[in-house]
């Protein structure tokens, strides 16, 4: 028996909008360009996380008040120092500039891949379709990360809910 005969026609994809290939065409995209930015933004990212856990280990949540989730959901890996007293600066300085420089770097390397985000059939196999919902987890996660530390840096907090968690929180997803 034919195998052709047992499956449904496909129907034709629509080459519309960012669908199209020629709607992403550009001499400087390429598999090139993302791994020469990826080796740009790991440095980057690894010093802003790494600070932003030092941070976030520097509210001492053992003390009452200042613990931001339920017993039992937080990762302690060490107490902050006392001393030098310079150093919960140097580790903000160092986190907020790297998460500042990272952003430029973070929006060409999307620039770079994303004719993949919109590549049809969204999901080939099982094996495809988990691999696209990793990269919608990283990507969400990644801009949801990034907008809102800007937004912090500006005080200014227009969403419904506390930022610390949710930056906490999304830094997982993200890395």
């Amino acid at each position: 028996m034919d195998e052709d005969i047992r499956r449904p026609p496909s129907l034709p994809v629509p080459e519309v909008g960012p669908f199209r290939r020629s709607f992403w065409k550009s001499p400087l995209r390429g598999p090139w360009l993302a791994s020469f930015l990826s080796s740009a933004l790991l440095p980057l990212i690894v010093i802003c996380s790494l600070t932003g856990f030092l941070s976030h280990a520097a509210y001492n949540p053992d003390l009452g008040q200042n613990a931001l989730f339920d017993e039992g959901v937080d990762l302690y890996f060490f107490d902050w120092p006392t001393g030098p007293t310079w150093l919960y600066a140097l580790t903000q300085g160092l986190h907020i500039i790297t998460g500042l420089a990272a952003i430029p770097i973070l929006l060409a390397k999307l620039w770079a891949v994303i004719p993949q985000l919109f590549e049809r059939p969204t999901a080939r196999s099982i094996a495809h379709g988990l691999e696209r919902i990793g990269l919608a987890l990283l990507v969400g996660g990644s801009l949801f990360v990034f907008a809102t530390g800007v937004l912090n840096i500006q005080i200014y907090y227009p969403f419904g809910f506390s930022f610390v968690p949710a930056h906490y929180y999304a830094s997982f997803i993200f890395l």
